[in-house]
């Protein structure tokens, strides 16, 4: 695994984490670490990782809204 070297690549990696953990309260706290990551962003830059990680996980509109609520 390569370092993270910024707050995008953070984000990146959190709602990766998210959306691979093992069960709800792990999912629940790396959507956490994605909030805290996300308010150092622009919106922008939020709302385009969330893009990227939706088509790398092909995710339905439904989880991807409940994606952008988790890291709003």
């Amino acid at each position: 695994m390569k370092s993270i070297r910024n707050h995008k690549e953070a984000l990146e990696q959190a709602l990766r984490l998210a959306l691979t953990a093992p069960n709800s309260d792990k999912a629940k706290e790396c959507l956490g670490i994605a909030l805290h990551f996300s308010r150092e962003l622009l919106s922008v830059d939020v709302e385009a990782i969330t893009k990227k990680i939706a088509l790398e996980f092909d995710l339905t509109e439904f989880e991807l809204s409940s994606i952008r609520k988790g890291v709003e």
